[in-house]
């Protein structure tokens, strides 16, 4: 699942096992390796949590991002593939996939194409 990753510390700053993070009338128990994974909002905003171990409960503040994709690239040409009369050129591309303004993996693209001019490269 996708979103924020929260980790609930103790006052040594060690992981809580049984913790969870209430949002929203939902709580969110943290997994294995102490983190509980809050989904992505609809919208950026500020929202309240409660950070939760049996019956005490602390209150915090999230920044909850939105589940916002972005894709873009970088192209490298060299300078000589644009010499009049040049009818082929090799072209690197270096994309890059972030959400919520985090890089992610380009795993996530699926059926993925480049086109130049009159054709069409990948899959």
């Amino acid at each position: 699942m996708a979103g924020h990753a929260i980790t609930v510390l103790d006052e040594h700053n060690l992981p809580v096992k049984d913790a969870r993070v209430w949002l929203g009338g939902t709580d969110y128990p943290v997994d294995e390796h102490g983190e509980a994974t809050i989904p992505f909002a609809s919208a950026e905003k500020r929202v309240e949590i409660l950070l939760c171990q049996g019956d005490f409960a602390f209150p915090a503040q999230l920044h909850h991002l939105a589940e916002l994709y972005q894709l873009s690239a970088q192209f490298y040409l060299q300078r000589e593939a644009t010499i009049r009369g040049n009818h082929a050129a090799q072209v690197v591309v270096r994309p890059c996939l972030t959400v919520a303004g985090a890089a992610t993996s380009l795993k996530l693209l699926k059926k993925t194409r480049l086109s130049i001019g009159k054709k069409v490269l990948g899959e």
